[in-house]
């Protein structure tokens, strides 16, 4: 009986785990990949080569086609360690060096939601910022500027944070 009691709990826990783990994949150049209602790309807007080198200005992109707004609270523990809430996902280009103060990374926000209460007895009011949203059809976008070896295209993955929703 107590090792069928070990055996469930240790069921439920993997589950728990593999369901809290943020998601991670690739993602192709030009090319779309949706996760959980998001539409996750990249595109490449500029490119240059140089001597030992190709440096990429490469816009960061993710679109709700989720068909609904997304509200996600102010304060939560983030399944990337990161500290800040607002983070939706990180874009991580694999193969970049980071040489002349160029990124490996970018992140992509989401915008805070605010909600308006009364103060006091008055017609006094205030702006609260409750949390984060992201509305169906808005896209959020972020550029960063990578230098990757030469004869190399950038190779990016998203790793998504799983967010609380409201």
């Amino acid at each position: 009986m107590k090792n069928i009691k070990k055996l469930i709990l240790t069921l439920i826990a993997v589950v728990t785990i593999h369901i809290c783990q943020a998601q991670n994949f690739e993602i192709a150049e030009n090319t779309a990949q949706t996760y959980n209602g998001f539409e996750y790309s990249y595109t490449i807007v500029k490119e240059q080569t140089k001597d030992a080198y190709n440096r990429f200005e490469i816009q960061l992109t993710v679109t709700n086609k989720s068909g609904c707004t997304k509200l996600y609270t102010e304060t939560q523990p983030t399944s990337t360690g990161s500290k800040a809430n607002n983070k939706l996902a990180e874009l991580v280009c694999v193969n970049a060096t980071g040489k002349r103060l160029t990124s490996k990374k970018g992140s992509l926000d989401l915008k805070p939601f605010y909600v308006v209460v009364k103060t006091g007895t008055g017609n006094d009011t205030k702006s609260v910022k409750t949390g984060y949203q992201f509305r169906n059809g808005d896209t959020i976008t972020n550029k960063i500027t990578v230098i990757v070896p030469l004869n190399e295209r950038p190779k990016i993955t998203c790793n998504t944070n799983l967010l609380l929703e409201l």
